[in-house]
């Protein structure tokens, strides 16, 4: 960040903030309870939260439509092709068509067990339950599940690897294919859930949950650390990348301050309270992204970075 020079006896005049709430979703459109999950797609926005509500907006948070989707809380959203997919602690991964939000099937349903997140990838859908089974669907059927006899709290899938985030280890599982679909172990590594991609790198937090550790994603690598970040005073609950600028990343939680870093220097570039504690920070458009919170906080976010 270049300097600005001053008279001696002169004040130095401050830098604007690079980071800027730009919006907010208005009062009466809001979700009652914590949102908890976000999905960026076609540029809309579509948010789920504790009161069983799926919502989609407007880049600028301006409400699409509006739906009571589960009973409970709505853990994870994600989109592929012309299909929105929701799943809940009622045990249910639902469909809904995109564009008309019509509720076309349960994918999933009467699982004894609660279905936490879902991530779409390479044109299969892969959805995590608390006992560890990862389930895959391509074209909406079910054709692989992959015991990992391990708990689930996020994951994500690179390729043939899935990368699951636990409470106090982030273990690395290759997927086989094939007629058994096998699999293989390839690592663990100290840490804690939320998990995310950064440019090349995997992400995720510290056990105390207020460092980030950035490592390699790759097996030849043997998924090294590649930098520590001491990032909070406070519990992380949010980070993601910068779109556009995949070398930045954005953290937030507790302390309700968003900081933004650089992971080619492991230097912090900025900050903002933005005084509320975070649920999730996502990405939106490129340099922007989206910050959630309590009793339906949305918040769009600028990053001139």
């Amino acid at each position: 960040m270049a300097k600005i020079w001053a008279a001696p006896g002169k004040k130095v005049p401050a830098l604007p903030n690079p980071l800027k709430l730009i919006g907010s979703a208005a009062p009466e459109d809001k979700h009652e309870n914590d949102v908890v999950t976000l999905c960026y797609y076609n540029k809309q926005l579509i948010s789920g939260a504790d009161d069983g509500k799926i919502k989609v907006w407007t880049e600028n948070l301006e409400q699409i439509a509006s739906w009571q989707a589960h009973p409970v809380n709505v853990y994870s959203v994600a989109v592929l092709d012309d299909t929105l997919y929701s799943c809940s602690n009622d045990g249910t991964i639902k469909t809904w068509q995109y564009g008309t939000w019509e509720f076309k099937k349960n994918l999933m349903e009467n699982q004894s067990d609660e279905i936490i997140k879902l991530c779409a990838n390479e044109g299969k859908l892969y959805a995590g339950n608390t006992q560890g089974e990862i389930f895959v669907f391509q074209n909406e059927e079910l054709i692989a599940t992959y015991y990992l006899h391990e708990d689930i709290m996020d994951f994500l899938v690179l390729g043939p690897l899935v990368f699951n985030a636990r409470n106090v280890d982030i273990s690395v599982t290759e997927m086989m294919g094939g007629p058994r679909f096998n699999y293989m172990s390839r690592g663990a590594m100290i840490g804690r859930f939320p998990i995310r991609l950064v440019g090349d790198k995997i992400c995720f937090l510290s056990r105390c949950a207020k460092c980030i550790y950035v490592h390699a994603t790759s097996k030849e690598d043997k998924f090294k650390r590649i930098a520590e970040i001491k990032a909070h005073d406070m519990t992380i609950t949010g980070m993601c990348h910068l779109p556009g600028k995949e070398h930045i990343m954005l953290t937030g939680g507790y302390d309700r301050v968003v900081k933004a870093w650089d992971l080619n220097t492991k230097k912090k570039l900025a900050q903002l309270d933005i005084g509320v504690c975070m649920n999730e920070i996502h990405p939106g458009p490129p340099g922007q992204v989206y910050i959630t919170g309590s009793d339906g906080f949305i918040v769009r976010m600028e990053a001139n970075l």
